[in-house]
């Protein structure tokens, strides 16, 4: 690909992170002062500037199609550079005190992680709130996603973005055109995002919090505005909107544009779907039942509720908190760290491994089984009633190898910096899960702060990796990778 034509599409991406910051910057405007709202314009500017500069010198380049290989390095550089650009309000406002912190934050927002190192987010400009959000909900459908909806400016309609972000997994395509498909899933995006917001503002939340809150949610992200998550808000119906609004988001958003078509038995056959929803049925029954006898009195009803809304906060990547879990038995901790390797459905905004990979690689464990019985025997995989090819298997077993590689390469990091066993796997299994907290020193009501600065950037590049599904960080340190 021409490295010009490379720049204008990434300069293109960046234009649009700067476009996202302006709902921050009128907020800051009326809410935080003047000075506020300066730095906001002054990256707004920053950033646009020299973007319009470059579309408007590279407008004559002729279109050109991505192939695989140009789809991976667009998809890894875009990322990053849409983490570039949303650390600058970080660093403008004094959020944060350094360039590593605001790398920290910027990446927890775009991959939807929700870790943080920021405290006292009462005391937090509206401003920077708002936009802590704004980096999960346009990181949770997915700025490659949301770039290839608008790729058509640029001349560009194939699907090398949407591959390099699929991990091994299949991508489906609900219309004709990728570009159109794009577009029909951020609309669903936005209006379930639309409908959360308003039933939080039902139930008691100010249009502020009500916002930011559905926006962190349907992302499967985990930023809030207070420091106490969804437990600051002392208010059941505010917590079971929030868990289904986490639900709808860990199911595959393909799964709706069947539904709203009427293809009401594709939605209903699906292997993934039934195993996302047995896991959250399962795991919740199992927590609350062990809080219920073993944690500290409660009533029935709130132990299940709490018990629900961590299971699916967890399972989607989500991060939301209503209790210190870090306190539960330790078969609620236990359970809870399984769900954080597991993950969403694949198409969803959650992270993880993914329910497909897993519901796969078991079905693969069953035949294997079935062969030693019977060695002539031929046994295939059926995934929503058909034939799963071999090669995805294959695939899926590369994946885990690479992701669970990933994980201890990040707890070894953590653990260097004298932190024990379990601050430091809770912390690489959440990095590169998208998850947010973790258990012990990372748990649920802590930051991330106490890590040095060299921790931070690893545990950064580890959501990165996560975020990208693994095989595309990986893919680039292939020397086959760059060989013509």
């Amino acid at each position: 690909m021409h490295s010009l034509f490379l720049l204008r599409i990434l300069t293109f991406v960046v234009l649009f992170t700067a476009a996202a910051m302006l709902p921050s910057a009128i907020l800051s405007f009326f809410a935080d002062g003047r000075e506020v709202f300066l730095h906001f314009a002054y990256c707004i500017a920053a950033i646009a500037i020299p973007s319009c500069v470059i579309l408007f010198f590279t407008r004559r380049l002729p279109p050109s199609d991505l192939n695989v290989k140009d789809g991976f390095v667009v998809v890894f550089l875009a990322w990053f550079s849409v983490i570039i650009a949303a650390m600058l309000p970080f660093l403008a406002t004094g959020t944060v005190s350094n360039w590593v912190d605001a790398f920290f934050e910027a990446s927890s927002g775009i991959t939807t992680t929700g870790a943080t190192v920021i405290s006292g987010l009462d005391n937090v400009y509206k401003g920077v709130l708002l936009w802590r959000s704004t980096c999960l909900w346009i990181g949770g459908m997915g700025i490659v996603m949301l770039s290839v909806a608008l790729m058509p400016l640029l001349g560009i309609g194939n699907m090398q973005l949407f591959k390099a972000e699929a991990g091994g997994l299949d991508v489906e395509r609900l219309t004709p055109r990728i570009a159109q498909t794009a577009k029909l899933l951020w609309v669903i995006y936005l209006v379930f995002t639309i409908i959360s917001a308003i039933m939080f503002k039902i139930f008691g939340m100010d249009l502020f919090n009500a916002v930011n809150h559905a926006m962190s949610a349907i992302a499967s992200g985990g930023f809030s505005t207070k420091d106490e998550s969804f437990a600051y808000f002392h208010s059941d119906g505010i917590e079971w909107i929030a868990i289904c609004t986490m639900f709808a988001a860990g199911i595959n958003f393909a799964l709706y544009y069947r539904l709203f078509t009427g293809k009401f038995s594709a939605v209903f056959q699906n292997t993934e779907l039934k195993a996302y929803i047995l896991i959250i049925f399962a795991a919740s029954f199992a927590i609350a039942l062990t809080n219920w006898f073993q944690a500290e009195p409660e009533l029935l009803g709130e132990t299940v509720r709490h018990a629900v809304f961590h299971t699916i906060a967890v399972v989607t990547s989500s991060g939301f908190y209503t209790q210190d879990y870090d306190k539960w038995p330790p078969l609620s901790q236990y359970i809870l760290l399984l769900l954080m390797f597991c993950g969403g459905c694949a198409g969803s905004t959650a992270g993880g491994f993914k329910i497909m990979r897993v519901a796969i690689l078991f079905k693969q464990a069953i035949n294997e089984m079935r062969s030693f019985l019977h060695p002539k025997g031929v046994f295939t995989i059926r995934l929503n009633g058909q034939p799963l090819n071999k090669t995805l298997v294959y695939g899926v077993t590369g994946f885990l190898f690479l992701y669970m590689l990933t994980v201890f390469v990040v707890t070894g990091a953590a653990a260097a910096s004298g932190v024990d066993f379990y601050t430091a796997f809770s912390t690489g299994l959440s990095m590169v899960g998208n998850v947010g907290p973790g258990f012990s020193l990372a748990g649920p009501v802590e930051v991330y702060s106490f890590y040095p600065d060299y921790v931070k950037v690893v545990l950064g590049l580890a959501m990165v990796i996560g975020r990208l599904e693994i095989y595309t960080f990986f893919m680039l340190l292939m020397p086959f990778f760059w060989k013509k």
